[in-house]
Order: structure tokens, then C-alpha cells, then sequence
């Protein structure tokens, strides 16, 4: 009576060895380092290449700044030691409880959770139709100003006197 053992509960636990414990670990540890390494990818792609955003995007002054809030969604696995009570029946010399005897222990399992939660944060980026060029948001022109030209808003050129169009390119 009193005893203690440290057992994988089947009803609870896959595990039946600590080998297994550790492969699942080790493939749990894969998958973090997996989607890190995807958000790691996606944090550069995006500001790098698609919004052409520097790479401390909190360093954005200026006009034409647009805030974003981003939300990613985590997983977190601990693990907790249960206890459950069982009980049995062994030969004793009792007779008067027809040679049976109960007995009774307390085994422990280590179960798993998996906690879910989505975490938030807001990253300055050019709005829509700017780059960043340093510091600032520039505007956009496509095609390019030409003789002179500048980009005054987003698709729209500042001509120089004797030019006309879209971008500065029939003469006037």
C-alpha cells in the first residue's frame, strides 16, 4: 500500500517507452522549428520583396505610413504528471476474505496538452501605391517619369514644362 510507479498511462499517453517520448519530442521540436523558420521566410519576403518595406519596418516616418496588425497562430505542448488509483485484488491468508485481498496504488502518467493561442503585432508599412526609399514613402510611378518628371502621387507624374502624359513623354 503507498506504493509509487511512473507509468505511461495507455488511455492517455501513445507512449509506450521513453524512446517514444523522445522521438515525439524531437518531431515536435522539428515542427516549431519549421514554422519559425516559415515565419522567419515570410517576415523577409514580405519586407523585403512584396511591400517593399525595409527590414526594421518601425523606422518609417513620414507621410503615407500605414500601421498593420498581424496575427500569427501558436501551438504550446507541456506536459503534466497525472495520477490515477488502482485498484486490485491479490492471494493473502486471510481467510475470512476467501484468500483475497485488495490493494491499492497510486500510479502516475505524463499526459500532454496542446494550448493554442494567437498573438498580434503591428508593423508600420508603405500604403498602398508607396515604396520605401530609406526612411520615407515615396510614391509609385509605372512606367517611370520621364524628362524631368517627378512622381507626385501614386501612378500620377509632376510633368516639367513642354511635357504632357502619364509619364512626361508626348511633348506639348
Amino acid at each position: 500500500m503507498g506504493e509509487q510507479e511512473v507509468l505511461h498511462h495507455s488511455m492517455t499517453s501513445p507512449f509506450r517507452s521513453s524512446r517514444d517520448i523522445t522521438k515525439h519530442l524531437c518531431l515536435h521540436c522539428l515542427a516549431m522549428v519549421s514554422r519559425l523558420f516559415r515565419a522567419l521566410l515570410l517576415s523577409v519576403f514580405l519586407s523585403l520583396s512584396v511591400l517593399n518595406v525595409p527590414t526594421n519596418s518601425t523606422t518609417l516616418t513620414g507621410q503615407n505610413v500605414c500601421a498593420t496588425r498581424v496575427s500569427s497562430k501558436n501551438s504550446r505542448t507541456s506536459t503534466l504528471q497525472q495520477q490515477s488509483t488502482v485498484r486490485s485484488s491479490t492471494f493473502c491468508w486471510y481467510v475470512w476474505k476467501f484468500f483475497s485481498c485488495t490493494v491499492t496504488r497510486v500510479k502516475y502518467f505524463i499526459a500532454y496538452r496542446a494550448t493554442y493561442y494567437t498573438s498580434y503585432s503591428n508593423i508600420r508599412l508603405c500604403c498602398f501605391g508607396y515604396t520605401a526609399v530609406g526612411h520615407q514613402c515615396q510614391p509609385v510611378c509605372s512606367p517611370t517619369c520621364k524628362n524631368g518628371g517627378t512622381c507626385a502621387r501614386p501612378w500620377h507624374c509632376h510633368c516639367t514644362s513642354g511635357w504632357t502624359g502619364s509619364s512626361c513623354t508626348i511633348p506639348c
